[in-house]
């Protein structure tokens, strides 16, 4: 957040501190902190099968403690961090759930939400929120981005989770994956002709 000075007898508008335009003299940043500091989309694309976020956690908490569920729909304000736990039950148009298993790194960790979308629904876009660990959030309010619509990720048609493929086996094949950083964990990897 930047914060900005407006001196009444000087303001731009005449009347004051009365308009945004008023405060015009940058006098340095805000930076608010609590157990996660940003939610970002990962450099691994999302899809209608799968949303992977990176958290930036500042205090990292037991394991299991940080989680990402996903709605298709925006909230008048943002879930509480119970209701993130128990999306099935407690946001409407939940998508999805993911909890990383072992003990966060303080920094960058990568989540994968896997999302369950009925064949045949056209969905354009899902809206995530990550939590750090309730032991550590006495509020129950620590949810990013603390906004209703928070994180609105652009999910892209990719192979579908009910689909199977053919496979070659015993065939030799060099592939490097890049992920900065990268979550293998219960990820699969398929190769599929493109379409």
């Amino acid at each position: 957040w930047k914060v900005c000075l407006c001196v009444a007898s000087t303001a731009r508008s005449g009347n004051g501190c009365s308009q945004s335009s008023d405060y015009g003299q940058k006098v340095g940043e805000l930076l608010i902190e609590g157990l996660l500091r940003s939610v970002t989309p990962s450099s691994q694309p999302s899809t209608l099968a799968m949303a992977s976020v990176l958290v930036d956690v500042i205090e990292p908490g037991n394991a299991w403690g940080v989680a990402c569920a996903a709605s298709n729909q925006s909230f008048e304000q943002a879930p509480s961090s119970q209701s993130l736990l128990t999306c099935h039950q407690s946001m409407p148009g939940c998508l999805g759930i993911t909890r990383l298993p072992w003990r966060a790194e303080q920094g960058y960790n990568i989540l994968h939400v896997p999302l369950t979308v009925a064949s045949g629904i056209e969905l354009q876009e899902a809206h995530v929120w990550c939590t750090g660990d309730l032991n550590l959030c006495p509020t129950g309010r620590c949810v990013l981005p603390p906004t209703g619509t928070g994180l609105t990720m652009a999910l892209r048609v990719g192979p579908d989770p009910w689909t199977e493929y053919h496979a070659a086996i015993g065939e030799p094949l060099e592939l490097q994956v890049n992920g900065n950083p990268l979550n293998t964990e219960g990820g699969w990897l398929k190769i599929v002709w493109p379409s």
